[in-house]
């Protein structure tokens, strides 16, 4: 027992200092979780906050999508894609080059200016449309980019201006939209567009064929999203090759069998080029302006044979036009030469044009419409006259067509074959019923009719004809 006594007494007392250590080192540990918790939590905070900036920028550059498809559909419709990259001007060099300002009947609150769109508590959207792929030097844009010291997607297409033409042959450009919020964090959403190229006659709903059709050219379709019916019955065609040769389209099964080339039954109804209000592409120059919402029958009356050459009559109603000498092919003296009369009808309700000879028209309107109406068109005659219309001009109607004259064009013609304007715009900017005593003013037509011999010859040259469609959508995230 006093050994064992003795060994205990031997052991070595602690050191001083240790346990003073190990508390230390216990409150160096106790400081230094919470501390790491923050810094975890803070970074977390941080990236979560980084992401949601990101985001932010992503929303502003769909935004700036948004904005700008809805405006080439409805406001800026079938601008071709050399004059997209051009810019309003149609010239290389100048501010506007890929903008979408300046085109006719966008107003100045519905444009997307180099400067961008602000959206308050958000930031700004820019946007441009490029050529999708350098075809040659001169697709190389050179200038002041857009939207600060931005970089966009496809290399050497970033900056502003062309130093000359561009060269598009593909029928496909990039717009680019880029978001950047108000702590300068960006991102970048690219659309690749196409042209969709509208066949030579699009008809919204029925159409009724009475004579003979010719359609030939690249385009030179003919699609009807109802019905396409023969009112005099089938002996009256016979087996003649002026039959369409081209595509017959329709969403229903009863395509009369004597029609030629390939036949397309019970298909989905097509997509219809839309302009939502005519009037509004009314050109700012080289024009004459009728309002005729103040009459009865809200129709204006137009001698076109008073109209200058290069006009474009934009009537505020419904307008009747007659030509009886100078749209006559060939003029009346032998000893005139034959050229077409240069004019362009905008109406916001009906148009109808009377023929008394032979017509020969090309479009003045800048953008190449060559007819628009907010509701019906009418191009008809009495006796045997033909009407020619050249230049590749483009024809539109919201409401339903008739061609009870012999046309020949080289454009397209497309009616959407909606109802007939209920109320319409003033030259003063105030609103008017169209509906006078129960009955819509202008409802020439209530079918889509052609009505005598009929050829039309399109190759996919009409404004109407270069409406884009998105084809592809991929965003590009910045800082």
């Amino acid at each position: 027992m006093d050994r064992v006594a003795q060994s205990v007494r031997r052991r070595p007392s602690p050191r001083p200092g240790v346990a003073l250590v190990t508390v230390l080192l216990v409150m160096v540990i106790m400081v230094a979780i919470p501390a790491a918790l923050f810094a975890v939590v803070g970074a977390q905070a941080r990236a979560e906050s980084d992401r949601a900036d990101l985001r932010r920028a992503e929303l502003l550059a769909q935004a700036g999508v948004a904005h700008a498809t809805s405006l080439m559909r409805g406001v800026v419709p079938g601008v071709s894609p050399t004059f997209l990259l051009l810019g309003s001007d149609g010239a290389a060099g100048g501010n506007n080059d890929g903008l979408l300002i300046g085109h006719p009947g966008l107003t100045t609150g519905n444009q997307i200016p180099s400067t961008g769109v602000e959206l308050p508590g958000m930031g700004r959207y820019y946007v441009r449309i490029i050529e999708d792929e350098p075809n040659v030097a001169a697709d190389v844009l050179a200038g002041t980019r857009i939207g600060g010291n931005d970089i966009w997607a496809d290399g050497g297409t970033n900056v502003a201006n062309y130093a000359s033409a561009p060269v598009e042959n593909n029928d496909r450009l990039l717009m680019q939209c880029l978001g950047v919020t108000r702590d300068g964090s960006r991102a970048v959403v690219n659309i690749r567009l196409r042209r969709d190229p509208a066949p030579g006659l699009t008809i919204g709903g029925p159409l009724d064929v009475l004579a003979r059709v010719n359609v030939t050219g690249a385009c030179g379709d003919i699609h009807a999203n109802g019905i396409i019916r023969d009112t005099r019955g089938n002996a009256n065609w016979g087996s003649s090759a002026n039959y369409p040769s081209a595509t017959i389209w329709s969403s229903t099964s009863t395509i009369p069998s004597y029609f030629l080339g390939t036949k397309l039954q019970n298909q989905p109804a097509r997509g219809m080029p839309s302009i939502e209000s005519p009037i509004s592409l009314c050109p700012a120059t080289n024009r004459v302006i009728y309002d005729a919402m103040s009459r009865t029958d809200r129709t204006q009356t137009v001698d076109l044979d008073a109209i200058a050459d290069g006009t474009t009559i934009c009537v505020y109603g419904n307008v009747i036009a007659t030509c009886k000498v100078k749209c006559q092919n060939p003029p009346p003296r032998k000893s005139s030469p034959a050229t077409p009369r240069v004019l362009s009808i905008v109406a916001s309700g009906s148009i109808r044009v009377l023929l008394e000879g032979a017509g020969w028209m090309t479009p003045a309107h800048p953008a190449g419409y060559q007819f628009l109406a907010g509701g019906d068109l009418d191009l008809t005659e009495s006796g045997t006259h033909s009407l020619t219309l050249g230049g590749g001009g483009s024809t539109f109607c919201k409401s339903q067509l008739r061609l009870d004259t012999s046309i020949s064009s080289d454009g397209q013609m497309v009616c959407q074959d909606s109802n007939n304007p209920s109320t319409g715009p003033t030259s003063s900017g105030g609103s008017v019923n169209f509906r006078v005593s129960g009955a819509y003013q202008g409802d020439f037509i209530t079918t889509s009719t052609i009505g005598k011999s009929t050829t039309i010859s399109f190759n996919c040259g009409g404004t109407l004809a270069n409406l884009m469609q998105v084809i592809a959508s991929y965003p590009s995230i910045g800082r």
